[in-house]
């Protein structure tokens, strides 16, 4: 399944669609970052209700002999929280892309807050979306011996908003 991400400017003052670069230092200003159906408080009270239900099917499942079963509900909502946990933590990362007078600038951070930057310059840089089968594909920005894959979290179609984006703005930009 895949997952959807977005991509909205730093300041966050218009949607991912038809947003512009509002910073004066940057042309362009994106930051992506991994989208998440659940946010955490409310994960915490579906775990809360999850746990009375399992509580209160362990109680009944105690009283009629088969006590082993408790063991697989509260495997089941250790589980549950565990994949959230991985969830959660990866929904840490984000990427940005910034493009300056005189420099392209990809940023990417990791689940750990590990930071690393890629500076390009943008008359050379070049934005390719390549397709692989019918409903994936990647997005990269590369100069000379340069190359870097930004969001790999996105679904396709925002990949390709993505490329389009990039591509104008750096159009704009030789422009000039």
């Amino acid at each position: 399944m895949a997952e959807a991400g977005k991509y909205e400017t730093v300041e966050k003052t218009a949607p991912a669609e038809n947003a512009r670069a509002q910073s004066p230092n940057y042309d362009l200003n994106l930051k992506l970052f991994p989208q998440r159906s659940l946010k955490p408080e409310h994960f915490s009270k579906m775990l809360l209700v999850l746990i009375v239900i399992c509580t209160l099917a362990s109680i009944r499942f105690i009283i009629v002999g088969a006590w082993p079963v408790v063991l697989f509900l509260g495997a089941d909502v250790l589980a549950l929280w565990f994949a959230f946990f991985l969830s959660y933590r990866r929904g840490r990362i984000f990427e940005t892309v910034q493009l300056s007078k005189t420099d392209l600038i990809i940023t990417k951070s990791d689940a750990n807050g590990r930071v690393t930057s890629t500076r390009f310059e943008p008359y050379w840089a070049h934005v390719s979306l390549s397709t692989i089968g019918a409903d994936k594909n990647t997005l990269t920005i590369s100069h000379h011996d340069k190359r870097v894959e930004i969001g790999d979290f996105l679904v396709p179609h925002e990949r390709r908003q993505l490329a389009e984006k990039i591509s104008d703005a750096l159009q704009v930009w030789r422009a000039r």
